[in-house]
Parts: structure tokens; sequence; C-alpha cells
């Protein structure tokens, strides 16, 4: 089965990116090739991470602090 999933979100916050894009990553990562995402914007105040996003193509820095502080 040759199946392909669209994951559709409306908002491309820092939530997002730092979860649920994140884990969908991590999937393509460990070889499930299947998942994409389609993201929206409908609010005025966010646009320029719209267009930061595209001019960057989709890619973005995520950091990440363990409850020790150590950054990766």
């Amino acid at each position: 089965m040759n199946e392909q999933f669209t994951w559709l979100h409306i908002g491309l916050g820092s939530f997002h990116r730092a979860h649920q894009a994140w884990y969908l990553h991590r999937l393509q990562v460990m070889g499930d090739k299947r998942w994409s995402i389609a993201a929206g914007n409908i609010r005025n105040d966010a646009e320029h991470v719209v267009q930061a996003l595209s001019a960057q193509k989709g890619r973005y820095v995520l950091e990440t602090v363990s409850p020790e502080g150590v950054s990766e």
C-alpha cells in the first residue's frame, strides 16, 4: 500500500513548528516518507512568519533545552 497523507494545519506559529512539524519530521527521518504538511495562515499579525518561512523554503532552527540546561 502506497498511501500518502497530508497534515493540514492552520497557522505556522511556534507551537506548531516545535511540536507537530517536529514530530512529522521525525517520522520522515525514520523512513516514513508518506507524510507531508500543508499549512495556511488566517492571522494578519503572522504574515511575517509566512514570508520568512517561504524565503527559507520552510526551513527553520528548533533548539531544545533539557531540564539540566543542555541545548540541542
